[in-house]
């Protein structure tokens, strides 16, 4: 993804953040 620039830059940092957020909405309807 190293070729799209801020795309990649900016969907990985969205992966960073979510995947965190995801995991503890999980945990909280556990």
């Amino acid at each position: 993804f190293d070729f799209l620039g801020k795309d990649s830059i900016r969907y990985r940092n969205t992966v960073e953040v979510e995947l965190p957020v995801y995991e503890a909405i999980g945990r909280f309807k556990a």
